[in-house]
């Protein structure tokens, strides 16, 4: 074979092997997953959880309008939603920060706060979703004798005692 029949089997092997990893390749390989956090990753019914989306992910297009970021708390497993948030993207850069509220009706366990960028109604992608976990609510115990009322609110474990008292020692003049 001559000089140039080699030189051009090889190059068309070489972009057949090429062409075979490019059609081999999974879809998204190499695409970076969008980030989301969510602050605290724990708490009580009540508990407000900030949501913040990566700078720069879910950007506006001046084409088509501002984008959104929408998302809600839901069972773990799936089902309804708890409760849901929607906020519009800064203009300039993307970013993002909403805050969703676990309700009073929460039950302890693990939920999920999920995240879309939304554009127009449609979804651009979605967040990989982050587990919040519902704790049990803080204890109230009342106790009532026939002169007092007593009610005990534990949120957290006791601070230092209290300062104690000093007995004075007065001076007269005069």
């Amino acid at each position: 074979m001559s000089r140039l029949r080699l030189l051009t089997a090889g190059l068309a092997t070489a972009g057949l092997a090429a062409a075979a990893v490019v059609v081999l390749a999974p879809p998204g390989a190499g695409q970076v997953t969008p980030a989301m956090t969510i602050s605290p990753t724990s708490g009580p019914p009540g508990t407000q959880i900030t949501v913040t989306g990566n700078p720069g992910q879910c950007p506006p297009d001046p084409a088509f309008g501002q984008h959104q970021a929408e998302g809600e708390l839901q069972p773990s497993g799936g089902g309804t939603a708890l409760a849901t948030y929607s906020v519009n993207t800064d203009t300039n850069t993307g970013n993002w920060t909403a805050t969703v509220t676990v309700p009073a009706t929460a039950a302890p366990g693990d939920y999920q706060v999920t995240g879309d960028c939304t554009q127009g109604g449609g979804t651009q992608f979605s967040y990989t979703a982050q587990t919040f976990t519902v704790t049990q609510p803080a204890t109230t115990t009342t106790s009532t004798t026939a002169a007092t009322t007593t009610t005990t609110t534990t949120t957290q474990p006791p601070s230092a005692p209290a300062a104690q008292a000093v007995t004075a020692q007065p001076r007269f003049t005069g």
